[in-house]
This record gives C-alpha cells, structure tokens and sequence, in this order.
C-alpha cells in the first residue's frame, strides 16, 4: 500500500508539473507519458539525496518524501480540478479518443509482452524455492541490479561504494537501482519491487517514443500534407519497427527449422536461441526489448528521459521555444544519474543540431545540462584514464570483417537499407534533422566509449530510432496507394521477424539465479552480520551474499569489474591463493579486512577450496544446505563505515611478481615494459620467462608504486639492474639508454608485443612458444587482436578466463 501511494504520488506530481508549465504546448498523451516520468525521477531523486544526507534509506524517510509529492501534486492539480465542471464531455472524450486510438492499439499489443517478460525474468520465486530469470543477457544484468539495489537497504551503502570490488566508488548510474530499493524500504519483496517499476516504465516509454514519432514526422510535414491521423498510424508503425528490431536472424531461424524435420509451430514453440542475437554468426545487434530493456534497468530511464529530451529538440528545431530547451538542458542535466550513453547522446545531437542551425538559444539547454551533470563527473572523471575507457576502433563489432557491408545487413536487417529512399524522399528540413543522428552512428562505429564495445548499441540506438520514424513515414506514403500496401506490409514484416522470434524465445526461456539454500544463506547474512561487513567469495556472477544481502565482497565477477570500467586484474589471484590455503592466506585475509569467507559449491568447483583449511583455522557461523559461512573477524576487525572507505596500502612490486599476474600490469609503461625495451636494447633479443622474471624482481625490490619517491626508487633499481648486466658482458650504460630511448618512442609494435608477452610470463609462466602451445600462433594471434581493437583490457581477460590458467595452482 506505501509503495503504491510513492508511485502514485510521484506519478501525480509529475503529471501535474508538466500540466501546469507546458499544457499549451504538449498534447494530452505528451502531458501525462512526459509528466509520469519526471515525477519517477525526481521523486527518486529526491529520496536519494536525502538518503545520501543522512547515509541510510528507511520507511519513515520514504514517506517523508512521499507526503510532500502528495501536496504539491495537490498543488499542481487543484486548478485543473476545477476546471472539470466546466468541460463538454462529449467533445472531451472525441478529442480524446481519436488522436489516441494508435498509440492505444500499440500499447495493447506490448503490454502482454512486458507483463509476461518482466514478471518471468525479475527473479521470480519458483516451485523449488529457487529465484529465476531467463535468457543469458538477463540473467547476466539482474544479479548486479540486486547487488546495487539491496547494498543500499540491507548493506548501508552510503555513500555508494562498487560492492563488487570495495572501497572503490559506485560510479554506476544509482538512481535506477535506488528507485528499486525505494519499493524494498516501503515492504516489498525483490521481485515485486523489480516488476511495479519495469511494466510501467517500459510502457510509459513505449508511449514517448510514439510521441517522439509524431512530432518528428511533423517536422517532416511543414505544410500539414499528412492528415493527422495518417501521422499518428505512421507513428505507431514507427514504435513497432523500433521495439521489434532483429535483423536478418529469421534467415538462421528458416535455414534450422528445414534442418530439424519437425513442424512449424512446434519448432517455433521450442526456438534453439535468440534469433535476434547470434554473436557466433556475426549477429551482435539484438532486439531492444530482449537485450536493452529487459536485462538494463538503467536503460528504461535513461531512454525515456532521452526520447522527452529529443522530443523537445524537434519541437524547437523550426520554432526556437527557450523554456522547452531550458527544461530539456535540465532534464539532460540529471541523465548520467540514471544513464550516461544517453546523457552522451543527446548532448551530441545537439551540438550538430547547432552546427547545422546555428542559433544562440541552444546555451539554455547546454548551462542546465552541464551543471547538474558535473557531481556526477567530478568523480568519474578521475577513473577515466585508469580504464582505457575510450578507445579507437573503427567498424566496432565489425572490425576486420571482411565483408563490413553484410555484416551490417545481417545485424540491421532492411532498415538500414530503407532509410535510403526513405531519406531522400524526406523533407529538407527533417532530412537535416536526421543528420545529426547519422552523425552519433559515425561516431559510434569509429570510437568505442566503454570497456565493453557492445555498450556502444546504447548510444547507436538513438540514430535507429530516427531511423524508424523515416522509414515508417516512407511506408506509410507508400501503403495510402492500394497496390503499395501488399509491398509494405511485406517490408514490415521482413523487418521485425527476427525481433518477433527473439521475443518468442525469451517468452519462454527460464534460468535458475540463485538457489533455495543460497536464498537462506543470503537470509541469514542480513540477520546475523552487520551491514558493511566485506565478505570473501567467488567472483560469480550469482552470489547470493552479494545480489540478495547487499554486502561487499573482495572481488566480484570479473564481466562485471571489466565491463565496468574496474581494475578488474587486481586481487583475483589473491582470491584464489586464499581458498587454495596457500602459506599466505591469513596474512591476505587481514590485508583485504575480510569479516567472513564464504564457500560453497562455486567455490569449491571453480576455486579448489579447501575447507578442512576454513575449518581448522575459522570458526563456522553457518553451515546449511552445501555452504559454510566462516567468521574471519578476528584477524582484523573493521571498526566504523569510514573504515571500509580506506584504500588497500601498496605492497612491494617484487615480492607480488610470483605470487600475482596482474603485478605485470602495475604501471606497466613504467616498471615492465621499461624492463622489456631495456634488456632487448641490451641483449638484442626478445626476454625470456627465467632471466625476465629475476630481473623484475630486482626492478621491483622495496618499490612500492604510487607512493612518494617510488619513481627515484624505480631509478636506482635500473641503474642497478643495468650495473649487474655490465659486469655479466652487457653494454656501456650510456650507449644503452640511448638505444632504450629509441625503441621506446618510435614503435607502438614493440609495446603491443610485450603487454601480450607479459601475460605469457605472469599468467601461464611460460614462454609463447612452450606447451600447450607449439609456435607462436596463439602470441602473433594477441598481437594481432589489439592492433586492431585497441583493447588491452579484453587481451586481460582473456588470459584470467583461459582454461590453461584455470588449472594453475595459485
């Protein structure tokens, strides 16, 4: 009932603001889909800025806020109320019904779609007592969503630390995730919370994207040629095409159907996989429903904000409207809260939008935009250069494909060849328009703004967006002819196929998350141990103490840590030192301030833990169902909320060689590579494992990195490293760094060449060429990949994945 009055109230108030400053403007549909939105927002906003100020979320704070959206939605509301005596409601209810009757019919068509989806894929309780979801792409994302949204109810994550990998900042949109936790403060369960905000969010954003649909096609439509009506249909086709995108995956679905000699329907209702999503094919442009708004829950804010934004710009675009731009910069403004691509995007349509109309009204819309942003950058900004997170690849996905234009076919399907009479036949004034949407896709398909490349569909369905609302124009001037309409309708259906089947396979597709005796040990985590306690676990995508208690664990799953943006490398291989029971493992527990080990099956597979190691050495606290929960507290005890914001000391660089893979990558360009280009201009010969390993050792001696005077000590090491070559038959010292100096400027091969040799070293202790290997294939192969992609993080996470290193004892 509480969480139904926060909705509400948030709903009301929303719809009442945009009534009251922008009625004249927007019309009935846009007042109520822009006014539900910026209520949600805003009212999550609000409860997260509260709950930052007195670092917790609880019921009495909720209500608190709550309250005040009631009365100021009461506020907003009493002068339309009034009015209501007075309104012919006959003529009220034709005004109503005739514009809304498409947007109406595309709202019935989807709602079934998202109740069925997101009530089967929100961790749903199943018969066994389990959690499930479904498909790969949402199992993947929930886990994390529930790490983020329980931390701040059950862990007290204020402020927001990354739980996955502590103390480093939550730098992850939080407002999404907040919004949920909200739900779980005012009583309701995980899935519940999950479910009440999915539906009606993924329809309200449904709705907008219709309305975007017909203000674009106005745009396109300066002479009122097309009858109103005809621009409402052909908005809904446009909301159909974009929701049901797919590709040419329906080609695999028809070629597999003949191959299994069984029935259509039959074969249809048991589908392989997601014809929309066939990485192993080429096909990596997946259906937005399946892949976007299921497993993303930032996503179904962040586009909807995003279409309101863009809705706005197409407004202005032929008659400049300074408080509709101003509202827009303010709601830009508050977009990398809830998602950053989409921030990034409409900033970047707007600049070509000024670029291609110059008009000084565009800095009411930039100064709101920018200035509400920046606290959230202001912590960003720091962890950018640490992660590669932007990076040159041109093609994207497609790079190095050797047929780039049918790998764009396949992935876009027959929009991406309709655009172009759609285009052309296109008034001037929205063929510009969609230029600035061209614009985002080209810089999409040349720069990569993320550690995980696919992250850039987030920013390229802006332009498939546009896309839709042309070509949806084109077909319908092409179906108003009655010998078009047959050829239409087939363009159509071609078109969304393979998104309809991709929906088909995630209607029924169904993937256990967590476990009836992991839910319990989750259960007794909240109970039985204090809110920030740090717990040691496997980096697995779905472990209970993490998504279902909110507690932070040493290091979380490695797709999370990379995708992320996260030093993901670092304390893995401390993580499995500690389970294998190495000699170590007590003065590594005390190092991380861990409170308790977990171990479980995962743990045991995955890890080879020992638990008669945990068992003579830590007293059980837990022991339930195949898990065992060790309390470690008395190693080291973490005393205050300010005790877990404190940075890991630095270790020695020499003492971690052998013990650690990722120390290869500690200030790599500095301590590794320099050591590399050092002994190749001293010896002319690429290192070898023996002699390179004793020499870092030695480079490494009492360096302690990013500390005062490491790189003095880093100096003296070299200079005494090179001393010790001398008297061993190397070259004069002089000479030496000359030729070091050399190679280091002049060749970006000679530095790819050792960042891939250096995991050879540090992660299979071995040389490229030794056993399982039996040549150089595999070392040239890594070479080659990040000549082309530029991504050096990927190359790490290969290597940590691989099965070689899976079976090296820690």
């Amino acid at each position: 009932m509480t969480a139904a009055l926060f909705l509400l109230g948030a709903a009301l108030f929303g719809i009442g603001l945009t009534k009251r400053f922008f009625g004249s403007i927007l019309s009935n549909s846009e007042q109520a889909l822009w006014g539900f939105i910026v209520g949600w927002c805003l009212a999550g906003l609000m409860v997260y800025g509260a709950a930052r100020a007195f670092e917790h979320i609880t019921m009495l704070l909720v209500l608190l806020v709550t309250a005040i959206l009631w009365i100021a939605g009461t506020v907003f509301w009493i002068p339309i109320l009034r009015n209501v005596g007075r309104l012919n409601y006959r003529q009220l209810l034709r005004g109503w019904l005739k514009p809304l009757l498409p947007l109406g019919v595309v709202l019935i068509f989807f709602a079934p779609i998202y109740v069925r989806l997101f009530d089967t894929h929100m961790l749903r309780p199943g018969a066994d007592g389990g959690l499930y979801s479904g498909g790969e792409s949402t199992s993947y994302d929930i886990a994390f969503h529930a790490a983020v949204t329980t931390s701040f109810v059950y862990g007290g994550n204020f402020p927001p630390i990354y739980t996955p990998m502590p103390p480093a900042p939550l730098l992850y949109p939080p407002v999404p995730d907040f919004f949920t936790a909200i739900l779980l403060a005012l009583g309701l369960d995980l899935h519940a919370a999950l479910v009440w905000t999915s539906i009606p969010l993924s329809l309200a954003l449904t709705g907008l994207f219709y309305c975007f649909a017909v203000r674009v096609l106005r745009l396109g439509d300066t002479q009122m040629l097309m009858a109103q009506q005809r621009i409402a249909w052909a908005a809904a086709l446009a909301t159909i095409l974009f929701f049901l995108n797919g590709g040419l995956g329906f080609i695999d679905f028809f070629r597999d159907w003949f191959a299994s000699n069984q029935k259509f329907w039959t074969f249809l209702g048991h589908l392989p996989s997601n014809y929309s999503h066939i990485p192993e094919k080429g096909i990596v442009w997946p259906n937005i429903i399946t892949d976007m708004l299921l497993p993303q829950r930032s996503s179904l804010f962040g586009l909807a904000i995003a279409l309101i934004v863009l809705s706005c710009f197409a407004i202005a675009w032929n008659r400049s409207n300074w408080k509709l731009l101003f509202v827009a910069g303010c709601l830009a403004g508050i977009l990398p809260f809830f998602h950053l691509h989409s921030y990034a995007a409409v900033g970047f349509v707007s600049l070509c939008l000024f670029l291609f109309k110059p008009r000084r009204v565009w800095l009411v819309f930039w100064i709101p935009a920018v200035a509400l942003a920046l606290p959230h950058f202001a912590g960003l900004g720091a962890h950018v250069p640490e992660t590669g997170l932007i990076r040159f690849q041109p093609g994207w996905r497609g790079n190095g494909n050797p047929d780039w234009l049918w790998f764009w076919i396949r992935n876009m399907g027959l929009p991406i060849l309709l655009i172009i009479p759609a285009w052309w036949s296109a008034s001037r004034s929205l063929r510009l328009f969609y230029l600035a949407f061209v614009a985002l896709l080209t810089l999409s398909l040349l720069i990569v703004f993320s550690p995980n490349d696919y992250d850039n569909l987030k920013l390229m369905v802006y332009w498939h967006a546009a896309t839709c609302v042309i070509i949806a124009a084109w077909l319908s001037r092409i179906a108003s002819r009655v010998a078009g309409r047959w050829l239409a309708a087939i363009l159509v259906f071609a078109s969304i196929f393979s998104g309809g089947l991709g929906i088909v396979h995630e209607w029924e597709s169904k993937q256990r998350v967590f476990s009836r005796e992991e839910i319990a040990a989750a259960e007794f985590t909240i109970r039985n141990t204090a809110p920030h306690s740090l717990f040691l676990t496997a980096p697995d995508l779905h472990q209970p103490v993490l998504s279902l208690a909110g507690r932070s664990v040493v290091r979380g799953p490695t797709a999370w840590l990379w995708s992320h943006g996260y030093a993901f490398a670092e304390r893995e291989a401390d993580v499995r030192a500690i389970y294998a029971g190495r000699v170590d493992a007590m003065e590594l527990l005390r190092y991380y301030r861990v409170d308790y080990v977990y171990l479980g099956e995962r743990e045991i597979r995955e890890l080879k833990a020992r638990q008669v190691f945990f068992d003579a050495t830590l007293p059980v606290v837990y022991d339930a169902g195949g898990i065992r929960i060790y309390d470690a507290r008395a190693l080291s005890r973490t005393e205050s909320n300010s005790d877990r914001l404190k940075p890991y000391p630095p270790r020695e660089y020499g003492s971690r060689v052998d013990r650690d893979p990722s120390q290869f990558l500690h200030e790599f360009p500095d301590v590794a590579y320099r050591l590399y280009c050092l002994r190749k201009a001293a010896f002319g010969e690429t290192p070898r494992y023996g002699v390179f390993m004793d020499d870092l050792k030695h480079l490494g001696n009492n360096l302690f990195p990013r500390t005062p005077q490491w790189r003095e000590t880093l100096a003296n090491n070299e200079r005494s490293l090179i001393e010790h070559w001398m008297a061993n038959g190397g070259e004069r010292f002089e000479s030496l760094l000359q030729r070091t100096a050399t190679t280091l400027a002049k060749d970006r091969r000679e530095y790819i060449a050792a960042f891939v040799l250096c995991h050879y070293f540090g992660y299979l202790k071995r040389e490229p060429d030794q056993p399982p290997d039996h040549d150089l294939t595999g070392y040239t192969y890594w070479q080659r990949q990040l000549t082309r992609t530029n991504d050096y993080r990927g190359v790490t996470r290969a290597f940590i994945e691989s099965e070689e290193y899976k079976q090296m004892s820690p």
